[in-house]
C-alpha cells in the first residue's frame, strides 16, 4: 500500500481538493493541514490540526479521515449558510 507523509504544515491553496489519494493509498499529515479538502478513495490520518477552507468554506475528503488524539479541527462559524458564514466539513 502505498503511503506518503507530510511533516510540515501543508496549505492547499486551490478552492477544491488537488490532492488525491486512491484507494488502498494513505496520506499522514503529522503539521496543521489547511485550505481545500483531499480527493480520492485512500485513507488520510491527521495527527495535528485542521483548518479547513479560506474564511469560511465547504471543503470535501475523500476516503477515511482519521484524527488522532492531538488533532484538533479549527472551524469559523458565524451564521447560518454553509460555506459562507461557517465552515463545512464533508468526509
Amino acid at each position: 500500500m502505498p503511503a506518503v507523509t507530510f511533516w510540515d504544515d501543508v496549505t492547499n491553496k486551490r478552492r477544491f481538493a488537488i490532492q488525491r489519494f486512491l484507494a488502498g493509498s494513505s496520506a499522514t499529515f503529522f503539521g496543521t493541514y489547511g485550505g481545500a479538502g483531499i480527493s480520492g478513495t485512500g485513507n488520510t490520518y491527521f495527527e495535528s490540526d485542521i483548518t479547513p477552507g479560506f474564511s469560511p468554506a465547504s471543503v470535501e475528503f475523500g476516503g477515511n479521515v482519521s484524527l488522532a488524539s492531538t488533532a484538533k479541527l479549527i472551524v469559523e462559524l458565524g451564521g447560518a449558510t454553509p460555506g459562507a458564514a461557517h465552515d463545512q466539513v464533508h468526509v
